[in-house]
């Protein structure tokens, strides 16, 4: 339990301090992963015998591990860049199978005391502490690159965008996002003010991070906060089901365009006060000419174009894991692309671009997902679907970020474990719900 917590906090960016090798660091996790699998094999037999979901789920991690032999034979891995890929590969794949065994085998109090809760209060701490110590985080992320020092003054006052304990700002957004969205799901008897309370909470930490991309995802993800809140109110004041439905459904993304109307103007007035990096990134998403002369913007686009053209040339099994480090280095490539889509296919050709779609698709139709959304009034995997499909337009790596592989097969896992409690002819009443 506790690896997971490590994992799911990106805590094992402790290691550094210790001076460990995060490469050992792995390695002791996989080898601790391999015997919990090992110890549940049955249960891992049974769940591809029996679950086309999970099956898919698993094949997005295998494809990684039976594509590297492929990439060795045309030459675009060398035997001593193999054991990185295949290492990293292993471990997300162990991690999704442990953190489904986990949601299968406890339930929400559980989870919460001591995943969520730890998480979403180390979250915090981390991205409030950044600000009070960014000298902490500099030196972390030195030492991530094998270097050492403090920082300069100069480099300080660059440090506007908090990412607290994940060292990257954007990582940090993309990451919170499906453990705070997760609280919508375990908190038990919600409270109108508690769900406006943790939408407050969500919104004002990914800003802090300064991730525009994520703040906009939260404008279509309000759709799923404002389900909730008119089950919730349904619920607590008996309301016909289509009583002031559409004014619950309207209602939230106001709430959300009113909250985004108070970042704009506080990003103004941090402007004033020295943070122009943090407010500037907001304050850009309201003009079309600051985003198109922003360099960030740009040079995504650029890179777009680049892999664009390499998939071109080999869209079946693309490149390899490691072939974007190899154009980096020799000048061809200046930047990752920002999204899944587009780094996927250059690095394993447009089948894995299929196979993730159709799993997606699978999540979506799923009795995991009506389950869980019918008894806990939240569309936790509804929600986890379209981040994953929007966000992978914003970022390169979504199915390689720890944070997300275990979030999702706890979610996954609990829709699983309400069916396992319920007579078989109710869950076939449910499935059969449009």
């Amino acid at each position: 339990m506790m690896l997971i917590i490590l994992y799911l906090t990106e805590l094992f960016r402790f290691a550094l301090f210790l001076h460990i090798s995060l490469d050992i660091f792995a390695v002791l996790a996989v080898a601790l992963l391999s015997l919990y699998a090992i110890l549940h094999y049955h249960i891992l037999a049974r769940l591809i015998k029996t679950k086309k979901i999970f099956l898919y789920a698993l094949l997005i991690f295998v494809f990684m591990l039976i594509t590297i032999p492929i990439y060795f034979s045309l030459g675009f891995l060398s035997l001593a860049k193999v054991v990185r890929p295949l290492g990293n590969s292993l471990l997300y794949l162990l991690l999704f199978f442990a953190a489904y065994i986990i949601g299968l085998k406890y339930d929400f109090k559980h989870l919460n005391r001591f995943i969520i809760y730890p998480s979403v209060i180390i979250i915090i701490a981390g991205l409030i502490y950044n600000y009070i110590n960014p000298n902490l985080f500099y030196k972390l992320r030195l030492l991530l690159n094998d270097a050492d020092g403090d920082a300069d003054s100069d480099s300080l006052s660059k440090i506007e965008r908090a990412a607290g304990f994940y060292l990257k700002s954007t990582y940090a957004a993309f990451s919170m996002v499906p453990v705070f969205f997760f609280l919508f799901v375990s908190k038990q008897n919600k409270k109108i003010l508690t769900v406006l309370l943790i939408t407050v909470i969500i919104v004002g930490l990914v800003f802090l991070t300064g991730s525009r991309s994520v703040l906009l995802f939260l404008v279509p993800a309000s759709f799923f906060i404002s389900k909730l809140v008119y089950k919730t109110l349904s619920k607590k004041y008996r309301l016909a089901k289509n009583a002031s439905a559409e004014l619950v459904v309207i209602g939230m993304p106001l709430i959300m365009i009113t909250a985004f109307a108070s970042l704009f103007y506080i990003s103004i007035y941090l402007s004033d006060q020295g943070y122009k990096v943090l407010g500037n990134r907001v304050v850009s998403l309201t003009s079309a000419d600051d985003l198109s002369s922003d360099n960030s913007v740009n040079e995504r686009l650029e890179a777009q174009k680049l892999y664009l053209g390499k998939i071109v040339e080999s869209p079946l099994f693309g490149y390899g894991p490691l072939y974007t480090t190899d154009l980096k280095k020799s000048g061809q490539f200046t930047s990752n692309s920002h999204n899944s889509y587009i780094e996927y296919a250059f690095r394993y050709g447009i089948v894995y671009i299929l196979i993730f779609l159709a799993f997606n698709r699978l999540l979506w139709k799923s009795f995991e997902r009506k389950l869980l959304s019918k008894y806990y009034n939240f569309d936790y995997l509804g929600f986890f679907v379209v981040y994953l499909l929007v966000c992978s337009l914003f970022n390169n790596t979504m199915m390689e970020n720890k944070t997300i592989v275990i979030m999702l097969g706890i979610g996954i896992a609990m829709g699983k474990r309400i069916a396992n409690g319920l007579p078989p002819e109710e869950v076939r009443a449910i499935i059969n719900v449009k």
